[in-house]
């Protein structure tokens, strides 16, 4: 009521319960404050939300835009419902329900209990048997609900206009909704495990997160509104930034679990490219769905049940609510313009909502829209895959000598390392015993090709190389180059048993073994990039012995300590970490690997140098790292994501997620061994929890490059390394203040903000 008022209009709060017990609240605009309002001759209209909102993202907008106000101001009675959950409607007949009990529902439950309940309400209340029903998203598909399971309330719609209907949901566009679909079964069990039954995404953490991200004067602002666009559809143009701290502020609602999974359940009964999926109920397994529906699979909405008149207004850039796959209603009535009735040109106009969909218009859903689509995006993979493989030829067309060695650890995993021995036109041969020698080390999820990618100039192993260095690039276990082992039979459970620490103490000991070896050079310079620093820490404190051959150490976004860690993601799936940790393990996922066919398809679709999208796919990799629009080189996006995310075993994540849980935003917290619980930590270390790294038994130089705007390495996390480490050559902030996580490898003038600054330290010694 608070917006109401405060913009001039008149306003009630109404309560209505559902035959179930809830407790719902309606939001009722009646006119302006200065007018004479009497209700008797004016038509009503009934205005639903979506998703993770309520009655108030319809009146947050200024009154000429917002649709409550546009409605009132010619003349409608307006009535703004709230569906259980949400927070004008949590309350319950029953003061004592299970938490379990109370979000035990879906969309489903608001189309056939609080629609019905509230609409029953509106017509005694104003004594109209007809209103006007407008919905928006789920606001949509509940009333499809109700309409075909609940039928008779159609005599109570005048007209139903559907703001992005969602029914069909197959072809949804959101690459991060087709994600979480894949794993919907997983997401429905994993939330009961853990008895998560609501998102919750207005607890304190996430508002203080909101607070810090979406400010009206913050810089990572932008980053709060592509998040949106990221589910959504991208159009920076027409998002109004002053909004953004008010519509954080109230968005997103409290919502069940339960109804994420089933529009997930919806998602997965289709297909992206192929098939518009089904829209149908709950589908609660074979065995519950036998005890619930009768059936072994959820019956269909029959949406031909639906006589009351019904317009479709969608839009081509909408990712949730795809054109290819409208609501399809074999026998509705559908008006041709929306100028044949004289109530709808009230409130809207073509100009305002372009496309309107007729009977005639209605797209066939067909086998394939695009034939040659299929056929491109499987070359386009197929490149990719040869791309990663044959890495040594993209040195080899930039004009360098490379070289691929194999390295078997203590463990038996099978690493490749990558050597570039300079220029193809200089006689590098010769001076080879002469040329100090690097060692690379790449990042979480990512490989040695993240060295190269950029090319020329602007690629670290190939400035190192024209600086005169025998270039050395290593993989870590688990990646695109080091996915093999001495037992070719080796159980997944087995092979994918390991964290960073385990690349410390046996994967960096047997790559500089071997290149010591090949090069007949005692001592090299360390070059880690993110988790490359961290496992280079780990292999300092356990095997300190290995410093001997170590000259210096150059830290880039060096990652040890990670509680201060800004990353809104992770900060939020570390809370998570050990029941999470324990489903993966439950259903046998070992190993993060996000490069799938269906990823892949993302990636072309989202990604292509050509598309339209392409800047909110870097938004996607920004919303991790950091945002710096000015430095991201977007002619490189598409090669990245054939080399990124190279794979990872899930432990690797899990134990950054104990590192950052282990302290608070505000404190350090601990950089420490993998934490297995008490009982195992006593069997593995003989104590109960996990020891600590003895940064201070570093003694080799280390000189520390840290970036004001990395997400992933904050600066207080970098002081209090520096402070812990025994030996550190210094501390130096990249002289650009949006410099980011990634900015390291990629960014346009990496060279000149910090690649020439290591060149210079390195010739101290």
């Amino acid at each position: 009521m608070e917006f109401i008022n405060k913009y001039g209009y008149d306003g009630e709060t109404h309560k209505v319960t559902t035959k179930d017990g809830y407790i719902l609240e309606l939001h009722r605009i009646t006119g302006q404050t200065n007018f004479n309002n009497s209700q008797v001759q004016k038509p009503v209209v009934f205005v639903m939300h979506g998703i993770l909102c309520s009655s108030v993202c319809w009146v947050i907008s200024r009154p000429e835009r917002s649709i409550a106000f546009l409605l009132v101001n010619e003349g409608y009675d307006v009535w703004l419902g709230n569906t259980r959950g949400n927070s004008y409607a949590n309350n319950h007949t029953s003061h004592n329900i299970k938490e379990k009990d109370y979000w035990n529902f879906s969309w489903h439950e608001i189309g056939i209990y609080d629609l019905p309940a509230m609409i029953d309400h509106i017509v005694k209340t104003t004594g109209q048997k007809k209103i006007f029903y407008i919905g928006h998203s789920q606001g949509t598909t509940s009333f499809f609900v109700m309409a075909t399971k609940r039928p008779k309330y159609q005599n109570y719609i005048k007209e139903m206009y559907a703001l992005a209907p969602i029914a069909y949901c197959g072809r949804m566009k959101s690459p991060f909704l087709q994600i979480l679909a894949q794993f919907t079964g997983i997401d429905q069990y994993f939330w009961n495990l853990i008895g998560m039954y609501k998102f919750n995404p207005n607890d304190d953490f996430m508002k203080t997160i909101r607070q810090l991200v979406c400010a009206e004067k913050a810089a990572t602002q932008q980053i709060c509104s592509n998040f949106m666009f990221l589910l959504c559809g991208f159009n920076v143009e027409q998002f109004d930034m002053t909004l953004l701290p008010i519509i954080a502020a109230q968005f997103p609602v409290s919502i069940s679990t339960k109804q994420l999974v089933h529009y997930g359940q919806l998602i997965q009964s289709g297909s992206l490219l192929l098939s518009p999926g089904k829209f149908k109920q709950f589908d609660y397994g074979i065995l519950g769905n036998t005890n619930t529906y009768k059936l072994l699979s959820p019956p269909n909405y029959d949406l031909s049940n639906i006589k009351a008149p019904v317009y479709l207004f969608y839009s081509d850039n909408d990712w949730l609510a795809n054109v290819k796959v409208p609501t399809i209603m074999p026998l509705p009535i559908f008006l041709l313009s929306i100028l044949a009735s004289a109530c709808a040109t009230s409130y809207f106009s073509m100009d305002q909502l372009p496309s309107i969909m007729s009977i005639d218009k209605i797209p066939a859903i067909k086998e394939l829209d695009n034939p040659q689509f299929l056929t491109t995006h499987a070359d386009a993979s197929l490149t990719a895959v040869s791309t990663i493989v044959k890495i040594e030829r993209l040195v080899k067309k930039y004009g360098y000598n490379g070289e691929q060695h194999k390295v078997v650890t203590s463990d038996g995993y099978i690493l490749k390392l990558h050597r570039i021995t300079g220029q193809t036109n200089f006689n590098n041969s010769q001076v080879q015993v002469q040329k100090p020698v690097v060692f690379i080390m790449h990042g979480l999820l990512c490989s040695s090709a993240c060295f190269i990618i950029a090319g020329p100039e602007k690629g670290l192993a190939f400035v190192l190389a024209d600086a005169g260095y025998d270039v050395w690039l290593g993989n870590a276990r688990g990646n695109v180059y080091s996915r093999k082992h001495k037992l070719p039979a080796i159980q997944k459970k087995l092979y994918w048993d390991f964290s960073w620490h385990e690349i410390g103490v046996y994967d960096l000991p047997a790559m500089i073994d071997y290149v010591v070896k090949t090069t007949g050079r005692e001592k090299m310079f360390y070059l880690g990039h993110s988790q490359g620093t961290t496992a280079f820490f780990v292999m300092s404190t356990e095997l300190p012995e290995y410093q001997n051959k170590i000259q210096a150490m150059f830290a880039l976004a060096p990652v040890a300590f990670c509680s201060r860690m800004r990353n809104p993601i992770f900060q939020f799936l570390a809370r998570f970490s050990n029941p999470l940790n324990e489903l993966l393990k439950l259903i046998g996922i070992y190993e993060f690997t996000p490069t799938n066919k269906i990823m892949k398809q993302f990636q072309e679709m989202v990604c292509a140098e050509d598309a339209i999208t392409q800047p909110l796919c870097a938004n996607v990799i920004f919303l991790i790292t950091g945002f710096n629009k000015d430095q991201f080189n977007m002619t490189l996006l598409p090669l990245i994501l054939k080399h990124t995310p190279a794979g990872s075993a899930t432990k690797q994540i899990m134990h950054y997620a104990q590192l950052i849980k282990s302290g608070s935003i505000i404190t350090s917290g601990k950089f420490r061994q993998y934490d297995y619980s008490f009982i195992a930590n006593l069997m593995k270390y003989g104590t109960f929890n996990p020891p600590k790294y003895d940064l201070g038994k570093i003694k080799v130089p280390v000189s520390l490059h840290y970036g004001a705007n990395d997400w992933l390495a904050h600066v207080d996390d970098v002081d209090q390394l520096e402070k812990e480490l025994g030996n550190p050559l210094g501390k130096f902030l990249v002289p650009h203040e949006k410099f980011n996580h990634l900015d390291f490898m990629w960014a346009k003038d990496v060279k000149e903000l910090l690649y020439n600054k290591i060149l210079n330290l390195m010739t101290r010694f």
